[in-house]
């Protein structure tokens, strides 16, 4: 199964967007799941600007950043 997880406003609408998307999601890629995302998109691009600069993500790095973030509101389960 590979993972795709979905953020932005219009995951706050709920099942109205997130029924037909998963729908498409299993359609077009059935090896696809749609998940709530781990982290914030903010944290995925501080993980990505570092990966840029050379530095790996430690697992001390990954959790200071999960502990710095507020809770995802992606209604996605």
């Amino acid at each position: 199964t590979v993972p795709v997880a979905v953020t932005g406003g219009l995951t706050k609408a709920g099942a109205i967007f997130l029924n037909p998307l998963r729908s498409a999601v299993q359609h077009r890629a059935s090896a696809c799941e749609v998940i709530q995302p781990k982290f914030l998109p903010v944290i995925g691009s501080v993980l990505i600007a570092l990966q840029s600069l050379g530095v790996a993500p430690t697992p001390e790095i990954v959790s200071n950043l999960e502990a710095s973030q507020t809770s995802c509101e992606c209604p996605i389960s």
